[in-house]
Protein backbone atom coordinates (compact mmCIF):
# COMPACT_ATOMS: atom_id res chain seq x y z
CA UNK A 1 0.00 0.00 0.00
CA UNK A 2 2.86 2.43 0.73
CA UNK A 3 4.05 2.35 -2.90
CA UNK A 4 0.51 2.97 -4.16
CA UNK A 5 -0.46 5.68 -1.65
CA UNK A 6 -1.59 8.19 -4.33
CA UNK A 7 -3.98 5.61 -5.83
CA UNK A 8 -5.85 4.89 -2.57
CA UNK A 9 -9.39 6.30 -2.54
CA UNK A 10 -10.73 5.05 0.79
CA UNK A 11 -9.61 3.14 3.88
CA UNK A 12 -11.65 1.97 6.85
CA UNK A 13 -10.06 2.50 10.26
CA UNK A 14 -10.03 -0.54 12.54
CA UNK A 15 -10.68 -0.51 16.28
CA UNK A 16 -7.86 -1.21 18.73
CA UNK A 17 -8.09 -4.42 20.76
CA UNK A 18 -8.92 -4.49 24.46
CA UNK A 19 -6.37 -4.42 27.26
CA UNK A 20 -6.87 -6.70 30.23
CA UNK A 21 -7.20 -4.23 33.10
CA UNK A 22 -9.05 -1.33 31.55
CA UNK A 23 -12.58 -0.73 32.84
CA UNK A 24 -15.40 -2.51 31.01
CA UNK A 25 -17.13 0.75 30.09
CA UNK A 26 -13.99 1.84 28.19
CA UNK A 27 -13.79 -1.27 25.99
CA UNK A 28 -14.48 -1.47 22.25
CA UNK A 29 -12.52 1.64 21.28
CA UNK A 30 -13.36 2.74 17.78
CA UNK A 31 -11.45 3.30 14.62
CA UNK A 32 -12.64 5.18 11.58
CA UNK A 33 -13.32 8.81 10.99
CA UNK A 34 -10.40 11.09 10.31
CA UNK A 35 -8.83 10.26 13.68
CA UNK A 36 -9.07 6.91 15.48
CA UNK A 37 -10.08 7.03 19.14
CA UNK A 38 -7.33 6.70 21.71
CA UNK A 39 -7.24 4.46 24.75
CA UNK A 40 -8.53 5.59 28.15
CA UNK A 41 -6.00 6.51 30.79
CA UNK A 42 -7.65 4.65 33.70
CA UNK A 43 -6.75 1.06 34.62
CA UNK A 44 -7.99 -1.15 37.46
CA UNK A 45 -5.47 -2.28 40.07
CA UNK A 46 -8.11 -4.13 42.10
CA UNK A 47 -11.92 -4.20 42.25
CA UNK A 48 -11.91 -0.84 44.02
CA UNK A 49 -8.56 0.78 43.22
CA UNK A 50 -7.61 2.46 39.94
CA UNK A 51 -4.52 4.16 38.52
CA UNK A 52 -3.87 6.47 35.60
CA UNK A 53 -1.37 6.12 32.77
CA UNK A 54 -0.75 7.75 29.42
CA UNK A 55 -3.33 6.59 26.87
CA UNK A 56 -2.48 4.96 23.55
CA UNK A 57 -3.31 7.31 20.73
CA UNK A 58 -5.27 6.67 17.57
CA UNK A 59 -4.04 7.15 14.03
CA UNK A 60 -4.57 10.45 12.20
CA UNK A 61 -4.41 11.61 8.58
CA UNK A 62 -0.69 12.30 8.82
CA UNK A 63 0.71 9.71 11.22
CA UNK A 64 0.51 7.99 14.55
CA UNK A 65 0.19 9.57 17.95
CA UNK A 66 3.03 10.08 20.43
CA UNK A 67 2.25 7.47 23.10
CA UNK A 68 2.43 3.69 23.07
CA UNK A 69 4.01 1.27 20.59
CA UNK A 70 3.78 2.94 17.20
CA UNK A 71 1.58 1.81 14.35
CA UNK A 72 2.33 3.08 10.87
CA UNK A 73 0.91 3.66 7.42
CA UNK A 74 -1.61 0.85 6.91
CA UNK A 75 -0.99 -1.04 10.17
CA UNK A 76 -1.63 -0.79 13.90
CA UNK A 77 1.04 -1.12 16.56
CA UNK A 78 1.65 -4.63 17.84
CA UNK A 79 2.63 -5.79 21.29
CA UNK A 80 3.64 -9.01 23.01
CA UNK A 81 2.98 -7.71 26.54
CA UNK A 82 0.52 -9.77 28.59
CA UNK A 83 -2.96 -8.18 28.82
CA UNK A 84 -1.97 -5.45 26.32
CA UNK A 85 -4.12 -4.09 23.50
CA UNK A 86 -2.90 -3.87 19.89
CA UNK A 87 -3.56 -0.84 17.71
CA UNK A 88 -6.20 -0.98 14.98
CA UNK A 89 -5.18 -0.76 11.34
CA UNK A 90 -6.16 2.06 8.99
CA UNK A 91 -4.76 4.87 6.84
CA UNK A 92 -2.43 5.32 9.81
CA UNK A 93 -2.89 2.72 12.50
CA UNK A 94 -3.39 3.27 16.20
CA UNK A 95 -0.68 2.63 18.75
CA UNK A 96 -0.50 -0.44 20.99
CA UNK A 97 -0.19 -0.41 24.77
CA UNK A 98 2.92 -1.43 26.68
CA UNK A 99 5.46 1.19 25.56
CA UNK A 100 6.27 4.88 25.89
CA UNK A 101 5.10 5.11 29.53
CA UNK A 102 1.73 3.58 28.62
CA UNK A 103 0.57 0.70 30.83
CA UNK A 104 0.40 -2.63 29.03
CA UNK A 105 -3.08 -3.10 30.49
CA UNK A 106 -4.82 -0.40 28.45
CA UNK A 107 -6.56 -0.78 25.10
CA UNK A 108 -4.90 -0.16 21.75
CA UNK A 109 -5.79 3.04 19.86
CA UNK A 110 -8.03 2.92 16.78
CA UNK A 111 -6.80 3.43 13.22
CA UNK A 112 -7.84 6.40 11.11
CA UNK A 113 -10.08 6.19 8.08
CA UNK A 114 -9.31 8.00 4.83
CA UNK A 115 -11.19 9.29 1.80
CA UNK A 116 -9.60 10.91 -1.20
CA UNK A 117 -10.70 11.60 -4.76
CA UNK A 118 -14.35 10.89 -3.93
CA UNK A 119 -17.34 13.17 -4.49
CA UNK A 120 -19.72 13.93 -1.59
CA UNK A 121 -17.77 11.57 0.66
CA UNK A 122 -17.62 11.64 4.44
CA UNK A 123 -16.19 9.60 7.27
CA UNK A 124 -17.69 8.69 10.60
CA UNK A 125 -15.97 7.26 13.63
CA UNK A 126 -17.30 3.92 14.81
CA UNK A 127 -19.69 3.66 17.70
CA UNK A 128 -17.96 2.89 20.98
CA UNK A 129 -20.32 0.27 22.39
CA UNK A 130 -20.39 -3.51 22.84
CA UNK A 131 -23.57 -3.75 20.78
CA UNK A 132 -21.95 -2.25 17.67
CA UNK A 133 -18.62 -3.98 17.07
CA UNK A 134 -18.69 -4.26 13.30
CA UNK A 135 -17.65 -1.44 11.03
CA UNK A 136 -18.90 -0.99 7.50
CA UNK A 137 -18.49 1.08 4.39
CA UNK A 138 -21.18 2.22 1.95
CA UNK A 139 -19.85 2.87 -1.53
CA UNK A 140 -22.23 3.61 -4.39
CA UNK A 141 -21.75 4.43 -8.02
CA UNK A 142 -23.52 7.49 -9.31
CA UNK A 143 -24.85 6.82 -12.84
CA UNK A 144 -24.14 10.35 -14.10
CA UNK A 145 -20.41 10.11 -13.42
Amino acid sequence: MVNNKPAVICVAGGAGSNGGWAPDDDRYKSGGGLVGLGSPTKIWLSHTETATTKGDTGGTQTGCGPDGIKGGFGFGGSTTAVNAGAGGGGWYGGNASGGGDVSSHTHGGGGSGYIGGLINASTQAGVNSPGNLNGYAIISWHPSL
